[in-house]
């Protein structure tokens, strides 16, 4: 963002009379934002993987995971 575009609720007419040291920590600021945004949002990312959409250990899962009931009977006949 250019220090001379107004930010969207700033006023034209109020951004041209603003004193640029208070321009550019605005625009500091929502630089500064835009990053803390993106790293929040990777860190969910990796906050939301588990063994079953990644490749982690399922006993990386934690406490916390549901577990998968055992698998039902195939229904083969047992040989012998």
């Amino acid at each position: 963002m250019s220090e001379d575009l107004a930010p969207l609720e700033i006023a034209a007419e109020d951004w041209a009379t603003t004193p640029v040291g208070v321009r550019q920590l605005v625009v500091g600021l929502r630089q500064i934002n835009e990053e803390l945004r993106e790293r929040i949002a990777k860190l969910e990312e990796r906050l939301n993987q588990n063994s079953q959409n990644s490749s982690k250990p399922p006993s990386s899962d934690g406490p916390n995971q549901a577990v998968r009931p055992p698998a039902g009977p195939s229904g083969r006949r047992r040989g012998g």
